[in-house]
């Protein structure tokens, strides 16, 4: 028990020096609430305990809730065991040369990626709608495209 209360107090420091004590209290409202029936039959079952003749029934009856509850659950354990040890992050994918290249024309023309830049360079070389103003033309590359 002083285990549980030390843990309890942990998660709760950590909780408050993150400022995320909201957020743990909308978890604990979602999960909890579930759990309350299988705590409840945890609890009276144990309280038959305390009674001098009725020990062994209690431990019994303790044995057939943590079967109910394992067999009402147990697709949620083994896909829990399954994903145990089974998931890995991915590797980012990196862009392609068609993504590089409308993020390069985005910073040259300042146009969202995708965008065109149409009839913004010269009508010699490429035509103009191929290229973005500052490569077509007479732009920072240099020389005339003919």
């Amino acid at each position: 028990m002083p285990f549980i209360l030390i843990l309890l107090g942990g998660v709760i420091m950590v909780a408050a020096f993150e400022g995320t004590q909201g957020d743990l209290a909308t978890a604990l409202e979602t999960d909890v609430p579930p759990y309350m029936k299988w705590a409840a039959a945890f609890v009276g079952v144990g309280a038959i305990g305390f009674i001098p003749g009725l020990q062994s029934i209690s431990r019994w009856l303790m044995a057939l809730v943590i079967t109910v509850l394992v067999v009402n659950n147990y697709k949620n354990i083994i896909s829990s065991f399954q994903n145990l040890g089974g998931q890995q992050a991915a590797a980012p994918v990196p862009p392609t040369v068609e993504q590089q290249y409308q993020q390069a024309t985005a910073q040259v023309t300042g146009l969202p990626p995708g965008g065109t830049a149409a009839g913004t360079g010269s009508s010699t070389g490429f035509g103009g709608s191929f290229l973005p103003s500052a490569v077509a033309g007479t732009g920072a590359i240099g020389g005339q495209l003919t």
